[in-house]
């Protein structure tokens, strides 16, 4: 290999990209930043990796729950963030206080439950679909809320609880789930079933452990679900409990002192409701490694 070439590596991974901190660590052969948890790539830099050092990177750093694609959760394109989707919708609708009432309130709801930039988009885009046909018979703010609900279920990297929703929006629960499934109806949505793999980050970021090991417990933790889903185990179960188990059982091999009830407040279920899903997942433990 070029010596200069390696010389380039090793200086470029030296400092994180995303933070500018200089606290890498290596585990199993891929660097992370312990200052913000983000992956920098393998050790060796023969191994393919999606960025490069001697020019501009290829990988690119989105916020959690982004959209790298250029389609929405829906397979249909996306239109343009903020400032661009104002431009489109009130050009021709200049006259519609309705659309502009709902783009307002959609953002501010947003912002406060901390949803990322393609739940936003992805909520805008199903409001004026809803909007263009014309739905009657729910308010404004309410319908706002029922697609950003929506488009929560088929993310499968956010999770905010129906109860989470309600406390912000201050609509009870049974008039978004009436809102959404009038949605489902109207639009032909798929279900969006929960997704214990939606979980994971939440529960994860509770545990108050550095920004590399969770991470690490993320992905095993993952790993865990994928294996229980590809035999047909996880179905009917509470994706919350699943959750849970697998993060306790990933904290357990990479040798974490969490509690059992750490775990399950962070999930906000019981502990019997964890063991009985460890019974579940625990013969997957293996298979990750």
């Amino acid at each position: 290999m070029n010596l200069n070439r390696w010389f380039e590596y090793k200086e470029f991974m030296s400092k994180c990209p995303n933070c500018g901190s200089k606290k890498i660590e290596l585990h199993e052969g891929e660097n992370f930043c312990t200052s913000c948890g983000i992956s920098m790539g393998f050790n060796n830099p023969e191994v393919e990796d999606p960025k490069d050092f001697h020019g501009d990177q290829k990988r690119k750093f989105h916020e959690p729950g982004s959209s790298i694609s250029k389609k929405d959760f829906r397979n249909k394109p996306i239109i343009k963030f903020q400032k661009d989707i104002r431009k489109t919708h009130f050009k021709t609708q200049t006259s519609d206080r309705n659309l502009k009432t709902a783009l307002e309130f959609c953002e501010n709801l947003i912002h406060k439950l901390n949803l990322s930039s393609s739940i936003h988009t992805d909520a805008i885009n199903l409001y004026v679909d809803a909007h263009n046909k014309k739905i009657r018979g729910k308010s404004i703010k309410l319908m706002v809320t029922a697609c950003i609900y929506a488009v929560i279920r088929h993310s499968p990297d956010t999770t905010k609880s129906l109860n989470e929703i309600e406390t912000v929006s201050n609509f009870n629960k049974k008039n978004i789930q009436g809102c959404y499934r009038l949605l489902h109806q109207v639009l032909e949505l798929k279900p969006g079933l929960p997704d214990p793999q939606q979980k994971l980050a939440k529960i994860g970021n509770s545990l108050g452990l550095s920004p590399t090991k969770t991470e690490i417990i993320k992905r095993t933790a993952s790993k865990i679900l994928q294996k229980a889903r590809d035999a047909g185990t996880t179905a009917g179960k509470d994706p919350n409990g699943l959750a849970a188990a697998a993060v306790y059982l990933s904290c357990i091999q990479h040798n974490e002192s969490v509690t059992q009830r750490t775990v399950g407040v962070a999930a906000n279920v019981t502990e019997v409701t964890i063991r009985n899903r460890i019974k579940d997942l625990k013969k997957f433990v293996g298979a990750t490694r």
